[in-house]
């Protein structure tokens, strides 16, 4: 049978190729860190190194250095909108509860706030909350929750990063020993069998 050379294939115009159903799943943007979310507990330290800094004004290297340098810090950042219900009074209330907890784990450990510690501190802000004329309101509770939250997860993240950084560390008790039992002749050594003005 011959072939029908004349038969016209139409394509659509249409037809747009596939897109990659993974490919187009935008990434969640991390949501931004509040006025309290912002404390560093690398000016803090832990254990026997806690500093304890001070409430008030710093300048230069110490600036916001220590507890309570840094307490001051979160609070200022966020005085017209997040923190401003918290007074001075509040930020050292805040210190008191927190400060034994940070001091008491050795500078080695993996805690930095213990999840006992962490109730035992909203326990006894909960008991300053319903006490009367203490100044310490529920809503001041739940701002002392969540510094204590962000230490914590501060902590968990450096621990993760230098448990991340000591894999890639090459490790110098294996050196690579292939070269040295089959060692790669010189180029430019010479052949002292072939003297190329010998006689033949």
């Amino acid at each position: 049978m011959p072939i029908n050379q004349n038969i016209n294939l139409k394509i659509s115009p249409n037809i747009t190729p596939r897109s990659n159903p993974l490919g187009s799943v935008a990434r969640p943007t991390p949501k931004p860190k509040g006025a309290l979310e912002k404390i560093d507990i690398d000016k803090i330290g832990k254990g026997y190194l806690m500093t304890e800094g001070s409430y008030g004004r710093s300048f230069g290297i110490g600036k916001g250095a220590g507890l309570k340098g840094q307490l001051s810090t979160v609070r200022k950042a966020g005085i017209k909108t997040t923190t401003k219900n918290l007074s001075k009074k509040n930020i050292e209330q805040m210190h008191d509860l927190l400060a034994e907890a940070i001091s008491k784990n050795a500078v080695s450990s993996n805690t930095y706030i213990s999840r006992r510690d962490r109730a035992s501190i909203m326990k006894k802000s909960r008991e300053l909350a319903k006490t009367p004329d203490s100044g310490f309101s529920f809503e001041d509770r739940q701002d002392l929750l969540t510094i204590v939250d962000e230490m914590r997860q501060q902590h968990r993240e450096k621990l993760l990063k230098n448990n991340f950084d000591d894999l890639n560390q090459p490790d110098p008790k294996q050196t690579d020993k292939s070269g040295l039992d089959n060692p790669k002749p010189n180029k430019l050594q010479t052949n002292n069998n072939f003297n190329l003005f010998a006689k033949k």
